[in-house]
């Protein structure tokens, strides 16, 4: 519990920080932030490479899922940061993001597919692009301009519905009793509440306000921190 709590402590003083004004003290404790999920997950990662019997590989592309979440924090605080360089690390952030539900979707497929049929597996990524799509296409609706990050954010939210749509699948498949499969779905759900959110503050009006950026970011960091903690789930570890 050493990460999750610590985890608490720098994001109580990140959101301290972030809200007067974004800063390079705030860009500090935020990336502390992130290193106590990936702390969390590293564990898991350990206990699997020291029991034979525990695949490695949905230990460790979460943690490299993670690790690119991580490096996607840094982005997108610097585009406060450095308000002039805005659209390339919007980018790079996307990007990280973007690379990081890649890299989850593929431990998914990698811990808990074996012997899953197409409709398990297929049918929630294609529903996932389907979705990703409607949203790209749909901003207007929304009352969000995409701008120059339209077809980004079509590629992203595709990813992000992929991985939520794709554990809940496999989840259901599991009969609903798989513990780092429950746990991951939980991430998944509360990541794709914080996007939600995090796309009014970046593509809407007025919804830059301290309950916004405070709404956001919990959101995201207990997504990051149960996602971490399916790794532990995963090996038998209590969270």
């Amino acid at each position: 519990l050493i990460f999750p709590a610590c985890g608490i402590i720098f994001l109580i003083l990140f959101l301290k920080n972030r809200i007067k004004k974004a800063s390079g003290v705030s860009l500090i404790f935020k990336a502390l932030t992130s290193v106590c999920f990936m702390g969390q997950a590293f564990c898991g990662v350990w206990k699997a490479a020291a029991d034979s019997d525990i695949s490695a590989g949905f230990p460790l592309l979460i943690l490299a899922g993670l690790f690119s979440g991580l490096l996607g924090d840094i982005w997108l605080d610097l585009k406060w940061n450095c308000p002039a360089e805005n659209d390339l690390y919007t980018f790079a952030g996307f990007f990280s993001f973007a690379a990081g539900h890649v890299l989850f979707i593929a431990g998914l497929i990698c811990g808990f597919c074996k012997g899953a049929g197409i409709m398990w597996v297929v049918l929630p990524l294609i529903l996932a692009v389907i979705l990703g799509v409607i949203v790209g296409m749909n901003g207007k609706i929304m009352h969000l301009d995409y701008g120059r990050f339209k077809h980004v954010t079509m590629l992203y939210s595709a990813l992000l519905t992929g991985t939520m749509l794709l554990s809940g699948s496999l989840l259901i498949r599991s009969g609903l009793k798989n513990g780092a499969l429950w746990t991951f779905f939980a991430g998944a759900v509360l990541f794709l509440i914080s996007d939600l959110i995090l796309s009014g503050t970046y593509f809407g009006n007025g919804k830059d306000r301290p309950s916004d950026i405070i709404s956001n970011h919990v959101f995201y960091y207990a997504a990051q921190f149960l996602i971490a903690g399916s790794v532990l789930a995963y090996t038998g570890d209590i969270l």
